[in-house]
């Protein structure tokens, strides 16, 4: 457990370090844009990561130092392996942590090996964006709670927020959602490409979780109740629609590199399994998002 905790404090300084080093760049031109908002975008989801995985060693650490007061260390089996379940998770997000952070420093490098084509976007607009994508993390997190949790909640006959604490436990994908939405309030408006970056990936995560319970059927860890023929529908849907911004873009002599490389890894994921195809479905919204982006800020 201190192991952990160690390797946990020493991501959360590494992630500190990058957004600092982040916060001190500004994009030479428009084709730098993509590169430094996926750079914070996989920091965002770090810094989840790694604050969940703390708060689960936390609350292992408080449950045996409550054994200990009771004389029950080593004599209390249950306790003891509800305990290490605990610290698999937090070995979960600390590996996520850690993939994530390793994904944000290879962006910022490519971010600082771009040419910097394109004039710099103009704040105001910059701002507008910001505002808007926030807007949306919000009210898609919203929908999900009062579509899923509610009722979730009704028929377990628990508060909702009792739903919400079972939620976050059993499903990392609402654990990443809740996280990113704390991170958002109060908007840190005095960095406007991380804000827009944090807004659009808690977008996307909350998008995912409505298109996987809402959409598609599945159940909680039981992703084999997927609905394939709707799953099926969405890919074709959002790579249409990935392509189509990508085209747009180049019709306003825009190249959008990024947009191109993540498509094709969606287009890759979608051959596999569901968990993958699921993830394909970030990857052609994100492609879809930042041609977005160059398009409009070109403007």
């Amino acid at each position: 457990m201190d192991e952990l905790r160690s390797a946990l404090e020493t991501t959360a300084e590494g992630i500190e370090e990058l957004r600092e080093d982040l916060e001190d760049m500004e994009p030479a031109g428009l084709s730098d844009v993509p590169w430094l908002l996926e750079a914070y975008g996989s920091l965002a989801e770090a810094s989840v990561a790694a604050s969940r995985g703390t708060a689960i060693i936390d609350a292992v650490d408080n449950t045996l130092s409550e054994l200990r007061e009771r004389g029950r260390v080593g004599r209390d089996d249950d306790a003891l392996e509800r305990a290490g379940e605990q610290l698999l998770r937090a070995a979960y997000w600390y590996g996520q942590a850690q993939g994530l952070l390793h994904q944000a420093v290879d962006r910022q490098e490519l971010f600082l090996s771009m040419p910097g084509a394109g004039s710099q976007p103009a704040s105001a607009t910059l701002a507008r964006y910001a505002r808007i994508q926030l807007v949306g993390a919000y009210t898609t997190l919203e929908y999900f709670d009062r579509v899923e949790l509610d009722d979730t909640a009704r028929k377990a006959g628990v508060h909702v927020d009792v739903a919400q604490t079972n939620m976050v436990m059993a499903d990392p994908t609402y654990a990443l959602a809740y996280g990113l939405r704390d991170d958002l309030y109060p908007p840190d408006e005095d960095n406007l490409y991380g804000l827009l970056a944090t807004a659009w990936r808690s977008y996307e995560i909350n998008s995912l979780l409505i298109a996987s319970y809402y959409n598609l059927d599945v159940e909680v860890d039981d992703v084999s109740s997927v609905d394939e023929d709707v799953l099926q529908y969405m890919l074709d849907w959002n790579a249409q629609q990935a392509r189509a911004a990508i085209a747009n873009a180049r019709e306003r002599d825009v190249e959008p590199y990024l947009s191109l490389a993540l498509y094709e890894i969606g287009a890759g994921l979608r051959q596999g399994d569901v968990r993958d195809r699921l993830a394909a479905l970030r990857y052609f919204w994100r492609a879809e998002f930042m041609a977005r982006v160059m398009t409009d800020l070109v403007r």
